[in-house]
């Protein structure tokens, strides 16, 4: 049969609207997923099943045909908005699609709506019609006022939907002008409506509100997709722009879909080149966003290796994950320093390990002569000299040996990479004075506190300040936390303003030891400083800065310990060699005291 030219006019615009729907609704199923897909496919499903039974009823040849096409229409297009709330809940990231409670309301009022629509048929309350043949038969629809009634709640729960939206947007900081433009395309279904009442010489009175659905399904899928879309123009707002290291932009299924000048030519040679639309490099698809991997990869830059570390962050729309921006930092200077670092740090423990075997070897023989050399000048002379001979041998074993046991504890606590907790300060000075081999002296703590660092270390540190004030003839010693550290305070001897700022470094280390060379190598493995000043009172100050610290409410004095032994040792980033040369010090002083006492004897 031949369709007049304007009913074939109105039938093909159906038609169009229906193959449109569902052409959206097959892309939205493939470009989109979760429930943000399904919100979106079902808004082009009802909308194009709409638009289907509008071209039905246009074509039917009867009137009750017609009027039970167009009633079924009615129930199907609202459940478009539905569909269109379920959508904007899915892409907001609410949870309002999947609320129980809000799904059985949503029912209820779905199911009291369609019940009055059906009932059309019987009390006419909801429209009315009669049948126009001119200019080919159609209905002319007089809608009553539970029609708008309807009508104007479908509207509000869409208005309720843009306000999910902006919401979304206004967090992400995006612009919001696509969602201005899709509201102006949801006021598009009932203008011609609106339009055929009041000029029924311009429109006939049919419904056109499938058409504007339609419309508006596809104005959403248009901006979810240019949202989608968009990630390169934010990915290089952000990053790209900024950076001279190799970017590249993947989406959300790691495909290629930027990257700058410098990936293009690092990637270049390798069989997994950039191309925009395809899988990444498996080297930029090992690590999780946000995070850096430690382990970097390895790529043939010039026919050379070359190491990176790969950073990915994302770049999101609200609770969208668009996708991720990879940052490629060459490290190879790094990794090559890296692998010298663990060469020198295992010859260290070595060369530590060694001097600690070999020379405690030669002085537990040495020591051992010089124990029988002592007994038999106390049974058989009264030589005083030789007597402060043997003594001055057994007193340099003893500092021999202590130094040697310093380098031991320096090698193994040099490490820089260790983790780091709150220690209450007062706790940590009790076991450093436990260790104390110098029961004379008062050791105070001035002040609750906690100090962020390595247990070990920081009463390491702690104990080798304690000696070196035992050393200075000290009575009392006082520990303190502060602001950005602590501060051990004595009233010893103090060390002359000259050598001040030369005590906490090997080498030139003060008569006493290397004790403060030890704290100074500790600290500055934290990150640490020490400063070494004389207050007006005449004590001496040393002040730990950088240290991340708390400060509490005062405590007493800590009475003196009453345990006997070794005084502590440290390390730190001062040099093991600056510290055998320290240690070697000890030799020649005690020669001098042998063959000074050897002269007088032979005397």
């Amino acid at each position: 049969m031949t369709l007049p030219t304007t009913q074939l006019l109105y039938v093909t615009t159906f038609a169009l609207a229906t193959v449109g729907c569902l052409a959206g609704a097959w892309r939205a199923a493939e470009r989109l997923r979760g429930d943000v897909r399904w919100g979106l496919v079902s808004l082009f499903c009802t909308s194009g099943l709409w638009a289907a039974l509008t071209v039905a009823q246009l074509v039917a040849t009867t009137e009750s045909a017609k009027a039970a096409l167009f009633t079924v229409g009615l129930v199907v297009g609202f459940a478009t908005v539905g569909c269109w709330l379920y959508f904007v809940s899915a892409y907001s990231g609410r949870a309002f699609h999947r609320d129980p409670a809000l799904r059985l309301v949503a029912l209820v009022g779905f199911l009291v709506v369609t019940s009055v629509k059906l009932s059309n048929v019987a009390h006419h309350r909801y429209f009315s019609h009669t049948l126009e043949v001119d200019p080919f038969p159609h209905l002319v629809l007089m809608r009553h006022w539970p029609h708008w009634v309807v009508t104007a709640v479908a509207y509000t729960l869409v208005a309720a939907g843009f306000v999910l939206l902006v919401r979304m947007y206004a967090r992400s900081g995006q612009d919001t002008g696509r969602v201005t433009l899709l509201a102006g395309a949801a006021g598009v279904p009932i203008v011609p409506d609106v339009v055929s009442v009041l000029r029924p010489d311009l429109l006939l009175g049919v419904t056109y509100e499938p058409v504007g659905v339609a419309v508006f399904a596809v104005g959403s899928l248009f901006v979810v997709e240019s949202d989608f879309d968009r990630l390169r123009t934010p990915a290089r707002t952000q990053v790209i722009d900024d950076l001279r290291d190799p970017v590249v932009v993947l989406d959300d299924r790691d495909r290629v879909q930027d990257h700058n000048p410098a990936a293009a030519d690092l990637f270049a040679p390798a069989a997994e080149r950039l191309a925009v639309g395809e899988p990444a490099p498996a080297a930029l698809a090992e690590t999780a966003d946000g995070a850096m991997d430690e382990t970097p990869v390895v790529l043939t830059v010039d026919g050379r290796p070359r190491h990176y570390v790969v950073r990915r962050s994302p770049v999101d729309l609200g609770p969208h994950r668009l996708g991720r921006v990879c940052v490629l930092t060459d490290v190879t200077r790094i990794e090559s320093q890296r692998r010298d670092l663990r060469r020198q740090r295992q010859e260290m423990d070595n060369f530590a390990e060694a001097v600690a075997h070999e020379l405690r070897n030669d002085l537990n023989i040495a020591a051992g002569y010089a124990d029988i050399l002592g007994d038999r000048l106390t049974a058989d002379t009264t030589d005083a000299t030789a007597m402060r001979a043997a003594d001055a041998i057994g007193a340099a074993h003893g500092r021999i040996d202590d130094v040697v046991g310093d380098l031991a504890t320096l090698a193994e606590l040099a490490q820089s990479t260790f983790e780091v907790e709150p220690h209450a300060l007062g706790s940590v000075v009790d076991d450093a004075r436990a260790g104390l081999d110098h029961q004379d002296v008062r050791v105070v703590a001035g002040g609750d506190g906690t100090v962020v660092a390595e247990g070990r270390r920081l009463r390491e540190l702690l104990s080798n300040l304690l000696a070196h004030a035992a050393a200075r003839d000290a009575e009392r010693v006082t520990v303190a936390p502060t602001h950005d550290g602590f501060v051990v305070r004595h009233d010893g001897r103090p060390i002359p303003h000259d050598r001040a700022a030369s005590a906490f470094r090997y080498g030139t280390a003060v008569t006493e030891g290397i004790a403060l060379a030890n704290a100074g190598a500790l600290a500055r493995v934290h990150g640490w400083s020490l400063d070494l000043s004389t207050t007006a009172t005449g004590e001496t100050e040393i002040a730990a800065h950088g240290a991340e610290t708390t400060v509490g409410s005062a405590r007493g004095p800590v009475p003196a310990a009453e345990s006997r032994a070794g005084a502590g040792s440290g390390s730190g980033s001062g040099s093991i060699e600056e510290a055998t040369r320290e240690a070697g010090q000890s030799s020649p002083r005690a020669r001098s005291n042998i063959d000074s006492a050897a002269s007088r004897r032979s005397e």
